[in-house]
């Protein structure tokens, strides 16, 4: 992703913690291994001054929402996840779809 973000430094970036084969098998898609990791590794690598940190903890989505090139960050992450329902709609509860959005400010922490 730092790649990504090095050559194209407007790039804003969303991802899913997909669920571990146990986790699926508990249709458990909340806060999942893969999702606690990555959202670690982000806060690491990407500096909150740059990117606003976005989590959709019901279906451990994680978004990284560029400061400088998106004004209007509320509409991008609504944008953004409805793009993905729309891509994934069997792999979702959808019905909460803004309810478990939490912007991660002042160096904010996601349970582990």
């Amino acid at each position: 992703m730092l790649e990504l973000y090095n050559k194209n430094p407007s790039m804003s970036f969303a991802f899913a913690g997909a669920p571990t084969p146990e986790e699926r098998k508990a249709q458990r898609t909340e806060n999942t291994k893969r999702f606690r990791l990555y959202s670690y590794l982000m806060l690491q690598k990407f500096n909150p001054s740059t990117f606003q940190h976005v989590v959709y903890s019901p279906d451990s989505i994680y978004m990284l929402i560029n400061r400088v090139y998106c004004e209007n960050s509320q509409n991008l992450t609504g944008d953004i996840l409805h793009c993905i329902q729309r891509a994934h709609p069997e792999d979702a509860n959808w019905s909460a779809l803004h309810a478990g959005i939490i912007s991660l400010e002042n160096d904010d922490a996601i349970a582990a």
